[in-house]
């Protein structure tokens, strides 16, 4: 049986700027709280820094669905939900649209030993990566025909 996320504590945390766009077609479908988590690498060190977090409260007794459109490496994902958890977040889940199977497996590495975290899984194609690339390059001949 699959477990249904419900109730008045559920909350998503897009991550910024990318996961904003998953946002409003979620709101389409559940009345929930907004989070917004942004992070940036140190251009040396490659280490994450959390440069915005806005968390709803009470965060450690909500449901939080952490959302960006893409999973590629995973470290994003893995940074962004240290960071919620060190602002108090309990029950997490990750959300995506599209992954890549590096991402996947970084993903699961990268929280293993937190009971707590619901981890995609499913079968994914192996050339994830050139999928990526072809729907990138769609896109960009959308902006250029489209002039936007």
């Amino acid at each position: 049986k699959t477990p249904m996320i419900s109730g008045r504590k559920l909350a998503i945390v897009p991550i910024l700027r990318a996961g904003l766009g998953m946002v409003e077609g979620i709101l389409a479908l559940f009345h929930l709280k907004i989070g917004h988590i942004g992070l940036y690498r140190d251009e040396e060190t490659f280490e994450p820094h959390e440069y915005y977090c806005k968390l709803p409260s009470p965060i450690e007794e909500r449901t939080i669905v952490v959302c960006d459109p893409m999973l590629a490496t995973g470290g994003s994902a893995i940074d962004a939900i240290t960071m919620i958890k060190k602002h108090g977040g309990r029950n997490i889940k990750f959300m995506c649209i599209i992954a890549a199977p590096e991402g996947v497996k970084a993903l699961h590495e990268g929280t293993s030993g937190r009971s707590d975290l619901h981890r995609p899984s499913g079968s994914l194609p192996e050339r994830t990566c050139l999928y990526l690339l072809a729907l990138a390059m769609q896109a960009i001949e959308f902006l250029v025909r489209n002039s936007l």
